[in-house]
């Protein structure tokens, strides 16, 4: 079988798992495009211009349908805007068009339309392969910005479409399963409380050992997003403070860009309670920010609030059988859980 040589677009197509027709959080479809074997940027239509017979754009239900997974009637979900708007495709390198149901999308989104789609039922998300998705050659595009909304559109003032084809192709699976609910379920309340020595030694002996205890009002055991392995290697949720003057001594905040499918420990089960426990080394302390704690000053150890972008009901075996990667739309969106400090506890330095 020979080898395809002519240019194409590699298509993979990407949803969050749960649509909340109240329409937050926001659903989104994310179509991601590859051009391949092409030799210079091509532009696509991506919205608009449906009135005019000869042009296609990604923006169609003939190219993205939504089924209804049990009857399997296709719905109407994707809203045409009156201004044309083009996706540009560079060789070899990724593009995407985004569709949501978020209030005010981006310039460069798409809007997803729900009033068609009823509450606990499974959809799916379809991209058709095709080759009819209307395209020009880069330099086409001062000609195609200035193009304004008309009622009598004429192919006059439109640029010519290249002629050449270019087939879009599915790499992997050509749809995409979700599912409606009519709104998210009110986030739970999350309580932190914070216990410390009232001593802390320079010599680490004994060690500072400190608690973290968490509670919730949910009436059943939650999963969250908390990262806790995470935030404790960096103590990012806590900080220390001189007694006196208020000034931070640290420790030093590090930013870190984690890459990759989450893991379990990044996720935290709670029924009722979770009590963490982690000790605070006065060596670390000092090589990451700390400014020189002094034998016999008072400090103020304390617990920063904290939000978990994330929740379910589900357990944790569960969640991973869909959590998928890091950046992902695998775990899909809810209303996050923000709770305040756990409070704050004085100690003493000795030695």
């Amino acid at each position: 079988m020979a080898l395809e040589t002519g240019p194409r677009v590699e298509v993979q197509i990407r949803a969050t798992r749960i649509c909340y027709l109240s329409g937050s959080p926001r659903f989104d479809c994310v179509i991601l495009l590859t051009l391949r074997n092409g030799k210079e940027p091509v532009l696509f239509l991506k919205n608009g211009l449906q009135d005019i017979k000869q042009f296609q754009s990604i923006n169609s239900d003939k190219i993205v349908q939504c089924i209804d997974n049990d009857t399997g009637e296709q719905l109407p979900v994707l809203c045409q805007g009156p201004k044309p708007s083009y996706l540009r495709l560079e060789p070899n390198r990724g593009g995407y068009v985004t569709l949501t149901t978020c209030d005010s999308p981006k310039p460069y989104e798409l809007a997803f339309d729900t009033s068609s789609l009823l509450p606990d039922h499974h959809y799916r998300l379809r991209f058709n392969q095709t080759d009819s998705i209307t395209h020009w050659p880069s330099a086409s595009a001062e000609s195609l910005d200035a193009l304004s909304p008309s009622p009598e559109w004429s192919t006059v003032d439109i640029p010519t479409p290249s002629p050449t084809k270019i087939t879009w192709t599915l790499v992997g699976k050509n749809d995409v399963t979700f599912t409606t609910l009519t709104s998210p379920s009110a986030s739970p309340k999350i309580t932190a409380t914070l216990s410390a020595p009232s001593t802390f030694s320079l010599s680490n002996n004994p060690p500072f050992t400190f608690t973290l205890t968490f509670s919730t009002d949910h009436q059943a055991a939650i999963t969250v997003l908390a990262e806790r392995p995470r935030v404790a290697c960096n103590d990012s949720d806590i900080e220390i403070l001189d007694a006196e003057t208020g000034t931070r001594i640290g420790p030093e905040l590090i930013e870190d860009n984690l890459y990759g499918p989450w893991q379990r420990e990044d996720f935290l089960r709670i029924d009722g309670t979770y009590t963490e426990t982690r000790t605070l080394d006065a060596k670390r302390l000092t090589e990451f920010g700390g400014q020189g704690m002094r034998v016999g000053q008072e400090y103020v150890l304390r617990h920063l609030g904290e939000i978990w972008e994330w929740w379910s009901d589900d357990t944790i075996d569960e969640v991973m059988k869909y959590a998928g990667e890091r950046g992902g739309m695998g775990l899909g969106r809810t209303e996050g859980i923000q709770f305040e400090s756990g409070g704050e506890m004085r100690f003493r330095v000795v030695e």
